[in-house]
Parts: structure tokens; sequence; C-alpha cells
């Protein structure tokens, strides 16, 4: 399944971090943090990108920054790899 992340912004998580989420239970703890940092979290899609065995899905953050998730699939389309690039 899903369990691997590399975003910039992990640093949050701590120096063990290395800018990877890594494990279901860290993903989802990762998610909880920023729920919970950012009450008034919402998107607004731009667009969705699609390549063979990825998807890029292009958006707008609450505090207006752009943000492009680009999910890697592997043979049984399940996601193995998301990483997340923003702008600014």
């Amino acid at each position: 399944g899903w369990a691997c992340a590399a975003v910039s912004r992990i640093e949050r998580m701590g120096e063990e971090s290395k800018g990877r989420v890594e494990g279901k239970e860290t993903l989802r703890k990762y998610f909880a943090m920023g729920l919970e940092s950012i009450p008034n979290l919402h998107f607004e899609l731009v667009d969705v990108l699609l390549s063979v065995n990825e998807v890029a899905v292009l958006y707008k953050r609450e505090s207006g920054v752009l943000v492009a998730d680009v999910m890697r699939y592997n043979t049984q389309l399940k996601a193995t790899t998301v990483t997340a690039f923003y702008s600014g």
C-alpha cells in the first residue's frame, strides 16, 4: 500500500524524518499534525495531469500557495510514493 511521501515541509516532524514520511502510521501522524495546525485548511483544484504511471494534482491552498502532489503507482494501481512541490 501507500506508505511513503517525500515533502519539503516534513522537517516539522523532527530531525529523524529527513524530509520523508515512511509507513502508514507515520503518514497518519503527519496528516493529523497538519489538520490540527491549520484548522481552516482547504484546497482549490487547479488541474490534474496524467502520465503512464503517475498522476499530478495541482491545487491552491488556503494560504495561496500553489502545490503539486505527484503520485507514482505500481502495476496494481496502488500509490507507492507521493512527492509534494510547493511554490514560493
